[in-house]
């Protein structure tokens, strides 16, 4: 298992790679990383490097270590198709899992477990009034990735 980190345009992500399979472990903001690191790891894995700088999807030669919940076999999945700068309610995904809006607490729970920050775009879910809710990595920095996004930056491969 490597570690690899890329710029993002909310800061450096730390990312646990496992080479031979192309698993990726997980992805964590991280404060600092030295540029010869965030080099290599541009040149390593170009296309990786990309989805983290949101020009494009996830590369499909790699794939996400992910645990399904068994109330909804198809989470990340719909999680991962919620469009570039665009947001949905808690009570909105439940539904979109065939699930009631009773769900919604359950949702945000699952949520805190996603270990693959901007891979797997949970900061797109918020409240139904509109508010963030919660994030795993804070607040702050869900707000700015929403920012981000919606500002039109982001959405190039769309």
């Amino acid at each position: 298992m490597d570690r690899y980190y890329f710029r993002s345009p909310v800061g450096i992500v730390e990312c646990l790679l496992e080479e031979s399979s192309g698993k990726i472990l997980f992805c964590n903001p991280c404060k600092t990383a030295d540029n010869s690191l965030i080099k290599y790891a541009i040149e390593s894995h170009p296309k990786l490097a990309d989805a983290f700088r949101c020009i494009s999807p996830a590369p499909p030669q790699y794939t996400l270590d992910l645990l399904a919940p068994s109330w909804a076999p198809h989470f990340w999945l719909t999680l991962s198709q919620i469009p570039c700068g665009a947001t949905l309610s808690y009570s909105e995904l439940a539904s979109r899992l065939g699930l009631s809006s009773g769900f919604a607490r359950v949702i945000g729970s699952q949520l805190g477990r996603n270990k693959h920050f901007l891979l797997l775009p949970c900061h797109r879910v918020i409240k139904s009034d509109h508010t963030l809710g919660g994030y795993k990595w804070g607040t702050q920095l869900k707000r700015k990735i929403l920012d981000y996004e919606q500002n039109g930056q982001a959405n190039r491969y769309e």
